[in-house]
């Protein structure tokens, strides 16, 4: 033990343990190229660093994104997406992206006056469990318990 009795001593200790575990376990890298490797294209980067909102889509094909309402195009053929969940990602330069199962559908520039914060969770009210119906064998033990 090194028995330091003040943060100076402690710290002198420390810096003669590391120069002695650098020494003794210290090895040269094997390749000293860069060890970064390329970002997969696939990747939607707006997407993973966002603040994302499920929202349903109302019957007018609007849904109301964080400090705005955001109209989304219709499809052809007179098909939309009323009363579809999607996801709002709102960028750090507060653009907004809005995808259907992580498909874009409609980006909305930034306005400037949207601040970016983050909304509070709404807690889905509980339903209550139904209560299970238990039928009696002639044995006396529900079917529940029977093991068959």
């Amino acid at each position: 033990m090194a028995a330091a009795r003040s943060l100076e001593q402690a710290n002198e200790v420390l810096d003669r343990f590391l120069m002695e575990y650098n020494a003794k376990f210290a090895r040269p890298a094997r390749r000293t190229d860069l060890a970064y490797r390329k970002l997969d294209r696939r990747l939607d980067l707006d997407y993973i660093f966002s603040l994302r909102y499920q929202r349903t889509v109302n019957a007018d094909h609007t849904i109301a994104a964080p400090g705005a309402i955001v109209q989304l195009p219709r499809l052809s053929g007179g098909r939309g997406y009323p009363g579809k969940k999607v996801e709002v990602c709102q960028q750090p330069n507060g653009e907004l992206r809005i995808y259907l199962q992580q498909r874009l559908l409609h980006v909305q520039p930034a306005t400037g006056s949207v601040p970016i914060r983050t909304q509070p969770m709404r807690r889905q009210p509980s339903r209550p469990k139904k209560k299970s119906i238990r039928i009696y064998r002639y044995g006396g033990r529900s079917t529940r318990s029977a093991a068959f």
